[in-house]
């Protein structure tokens, strides 16, 4: 089954500031992932509102978590081969998960950034 693509389209110019950056990065964008949270945990779903969630605590407590092992979730192959995890970038982010939330129906999706890198005193 083909997805959308969560990258920029060709067409896009590269020196157009998006307003889909989460405010976090300039005009490329940075690596970030989105998750299928309900691959993880089926009790978190949107089966009654495609931009709603059951679960808003375990939502939130799950993506921390991801959060905290950003890289494993990053670089997991199964995750990546099934769906769960899929890269994409901050610019993009917010059209690539309204996509995935058309395409799969119920699914709960999250964005997941990277840690912010520690500044060495």
């Amino acid at each position: 089954t083909a997805t959308a693509s969560p990258h920029k389209s060709d067409n896009e110019s590269p020196s157009k500031k998006s307003s889909d950056d989460g405010g976090r990065d300039e005009d490329d964008g940075k690596p970030m992932i989105l998750i299928d949270l309900t691959r993880l945990d089926p009790n978190i779903h949107n089966k009654f509102d495609k931009n709603g969630v059951s679960d808003s605590a375990a939502a939130s407590a799950l993506r921390k978590k991801i959060e905290s092992q950003y890289e494993q979730y990053s670089n997991d192959a199964e995750l990546l081969a099934d769906g769960t995890s899929i890269p994409c970038s901050t610019n993009v982010w917010r059209g690539a998960i309204q996509r995935m939330r058309d395409e799969r129906p119920g699914h709960y999706f999250a964005p997941v950034f990277p840690p912010p890198l520690t500044k060495k005193s």
